[in-house]
């Protein structure tokens, strides 16, 4: 990637506020680049906790009923950036899916305690059923309905059982 002087301006910042002990995490587009041109920076120094402090704010203030433009687009940039790694049918789709119900899991020992969510665990197998076909996780009923990390659970295990089979079906044909 070039230099510009845009981005020589940001890494002195980046600089500055690793050399005081500050937090930054920066994203630094060339305008007009193209994914495959890779004409972009992502900068970070500082505690990765208050950088996932800081994205829940995005999206905590994304969802607020008063939320402005600028809170919304980078919230849907996010989750973009999610859809676009858990697009493909691969190895990396596949493992992210994997986090992500690790951090519904994670969330539910939070929400419910350990007890509830060892229980939805100890059912995270191949014998869980499909959600119920009424189950809308934005649902509000859904979200204070006391099964809802369970349904959710399942619909996550689904759709990465789902991956994991089309993967290894693509990756069999790649092998042909």
């Amino acid at each position: 990637m070039e230099t510009t002087r845009n981005f020589k301006a940001l890494e002195n910042v980046l600089n500055d506020c690793s050399n005081k002990g500050d937090t930054l995490f920066a994203i630094y587009g060339v305008k007009g680049a193209s994914e495959s041109k890779k004409c972009g920076q992502l900068v970070f120094t500082g505690d990765n906790k208050m950088i996932a402090d800081g994205m829940a704010q995005i999206i905590l203030k994304s969802l607020d009923k008063d939320a402005d433009n600028g809170s919304i687009a980078i919230a849907n940039a996010l989750l973009n950036a999610i859809v676009t790694v858990l697009t493909p049918k691969d190895e990396i789709s596949l493992h992210f899916a994997e986090l992500l119900m690790d951090a519904v899991e994670t969330a539910g020992k939070r929400r419910f305690g350990k007890k509830m969510a060892k229980k939805i665990k100890e059912r995270a197998d191949e014998s869980i059923p499909t959600p119920p076909d009424d189950f809308d996780p934005k649902s509000k009923d859904c979200q204070e309905c006391e099964d809802f990390d369970d349904c959710l659970m399942r619909a996550l295990f689904h759709q990465v059982k789902g991956n994991a089979r089309k993967t290894k079906k693509t990756n069999k044909k790649d092998e042909k």
